[in-house]
């Protein structure tokens, strides 16, 4: 199994410990956006993608919604925490894309080689 550098904790551990300390993991992320945003559709994508349990909801620029508390979308809200503007958004996307290979790399039913030619 993979391991870091002078630990003996698998890699999967420690990521699964780091993902935790920042995100809660929910049953399902909600992606609020406005329907003219391509970088929205982009993030519905990479949702899409990952194959993880979410919604889009799609908002007209004048339509308020009750679950954001005056936040203007695109949004996005997992597991109560709510991220905001792109860039955040992207950021976020991109840790639960790193968390979620980790998660189906070292949890699944498949034997893999580790970067040093190991097997499990």
């Amino acid at each position: 199994m993979a391991t870091l550098t002078g630990t003996n904790r698998p890699l999967f551990e420690i990521l699964l410990r780091e993902h935790l300390n920042r995100v809660t993991i929910s049953g399902m992320l909600t992606l609020y956006r406005p329907p003219d945003c391509p970088t929205c559709a982009a993030f519905e994508d990479t949702l899409k993608d990952l194959v993880v349990a979410h919604r889009v909801v799609v908002v007209a620029p004048e339509q308020p919604v009750k679950a954001l508390a005056g936040i203007t979308p695109p949004a996005l809200q997992d597991n109560g925490q709510t991220i905001t503007g792109h860039e955040a958004i992207a950021a976020h996307l991109k840790e639960l894309e790193t968390f979620v290979a980790a998660w189906r790399k070292f949890e699944s039913d498949a034997c893999y080689i580790d970067d040093e030619g190991e097997t499990c």
